[in-house]
């Protein structure tokens, strides 16, 4: 499978883009919890499980997209130097 060099770049940055907002977003809720995440918390201050699993899914997407640039960084690498 070839990609076009202009195509493939918009794919490596948008990647790029999307992944680093879900690791911010992610990581964010560690750093500066809003008010309502703070609120989300159950009485004990742990945090439930509903938000164990958005930031869970929130990392793996972040990864998949990291590896989607990654994949596709390497496949435009292969095909320059055909």
């Amino acid at each position: 499978m070839s990609l076009e060099r202009r195509p493939a770049g918009w794919i490596i940055v948008g990647s790029v883009v999307v992944g680093l907002a879900l690791t911010v977003y992610a990581t964010s809720y560690w750093l500066f919890p809003t008010s309502f995440q703070l609120q989300e918390r159950l009485p004990d201050g742990s945090i439930n499980p509903r938000t164990w699993a958005d930031l869970l899914v929130s990392y793996i997407l972040a990864l998949g997209c990291f590896v989607v640039a990654g994949w596709v960084g390497v496949q435009r690498l292969r095909a320059g130097r055909r």
